[in-house]
């Protein structure tokens, strides 16, 4: 139902040009519930159905515009049907636009017999031309660097999760790479504005939860309590999705402690970690994934190789063609001494290197472990 709606949102892209309505992110569109919520749902279905009889009734006196309508309609119904994909794309509009200016431009210059009409029509032609291209010059300003750009989307969608986290993302990324302090203390409310934002519009996404904790970690600002509750509710209990969380940011969280700086008690941490890993929603993927940076955590700071190897083998189970992961597990054996397991590993790395991409690698680590037997 709410495609309906799209499809007079995207005439409106078109008929009515405002870098306002444009975006990367169209997340702050309301959902249709119903017919009647909003009401607006009604009408634009409705009005699909008028401009579908339109243009049938009409195609004999008026196949122009009904190739136009049917054009667009048909162009749309690619990816605006009962498909669960993504709600809106600018570019979505590019090829099906064509059948309406095409109408267009035929009943604007043309049809019209009389000189002056013609003059009239092809003026009016040519200030939509020129009003699309003021817009797009100002959008190339806008465009001109990721700040800039980004703050734009967060202006114009201020009610969108992911224009408020990009947002923050930005400014959390030049707070991290200043070394200016001033900068940093001036651009850090800044920052959390927008990802407390993105936690407040999508109470699902973990995102803007593991922005924050990130954020006041490296700002050394005390993390609250609830901002760490709330992240391992929604890394639990939410369905998981790429839009709600993913391994990247989790991995990060991780990463930025295997540094060994004071961050947060290890015990917090795993907790986090942990709370993910019993959602039942996970894919392979992401479950290999957080394993992986357990693994790296337990070796590299907490010194526990055990456990280690316990997230080792974890991450192996859930992608098992992962080689990199593979060789990494090798490593902490041939520390641990346990020569035979490594060899295996060794033989299973080769059987899922289909490509030889580390050819060079299984090879370094033949030969580390032929010492080791020679030692012996």
């Amino acid at each position: 139902m709410s495609e309906a709606r799209i499809i007079w949102f995207y005439l409106q892209m078109i008929f009515r040009p405002d870098n306002a309505l444009l975006g990367l992110y169209h997340d702050d569109f309301i959902i249709s519930r119903s017919l009647l919520a909003p009401l607006t749902t009604l009408f634009a279905i409705l009005g699909i159905i008028g401009l579908i009889t339109l243009a049938f009734w009409q195609r004999k006196n008026a196949p122009i515009m009904a190739f136009g309508i049917l054009f667009f309609l048909v162009g749309h119904s690619l990816e605006s049907s009962i498909i669960p994909l993504e709600l809106i794309f600018e570019h979505r509009n590019y090829l099906p636009s064509a059948g309406l200016f095409i109408a267009l431009i035929y009943y604007l210059v043309v049809a019209p017999t009389r000189r002056r009409l013609r003059y009239c029509t092809i003026a009016s032609a040519i200030l939509f031309i020129v009003i699309c291209a003021s817009n797009t010059a100002f959008r190339a300003q806008d465009w001109a660097n990721p700040t800039t750009m980004i703050m734009a989307e967060v202006k114009h969608h201020p009610n969108s999760p992911r224009a408020n986290f990009a947002a923050a993302n930005v400014l959390a990324g030049t707070i991290l790479n200043t070394v200016d302090s001033k900068e940093k203390e001036t651009l850090y409310p800044l920052a959390r504005h927008f990802f407390t934002q993105s936690v407040n519009l999508n109470r699902e996404a973990a995102f803007g939860l593991l922005g924050l904790i990130i954020l006041d970690l490296h700002m050394d600002k005390p993390v609250e309590q609830r901002l760490l509750d709330d992240l391992k509710y929604r890394l639990e209990h939410v369905r998981y999705s790429a839009y709600n969380f993913g391994t990247g940011v989790l991995y990060h969280l991780i990463r930025i402690h295997l540094s060994g700086e004071q961050k947060l008690p290890p015990k917090e941490l795993l907790s986090i970690t942990n709370a993910a890993l019993r959602n039942q929603t996970l894919d392979k993927y992401t479950q290999a994934g957080i394993n992986a940076g357990l693994r790296s955590y337990h070796l590299m700071v907490l010194n526990d190789p055990k456990l280690a190897l316990k997230h080792g083998y974890e991450a192996i189970k859930a992608r098992p063609q992962n080689v990199q992961y593979r060789i990494s597990l090798i490593r902490i054996l041939l520390n641990m001494g346990e020569i035979n397991q490594a060899r295996q590993q060794l033989h299973l790395t080769r059987e899922a290197d289909r490509n030889q991409l580390y050819t060079q690698q299984t090879q370094a680590l033949e030969r580390e472990i032929e010492r080791v037997l020679q030692a012996e």
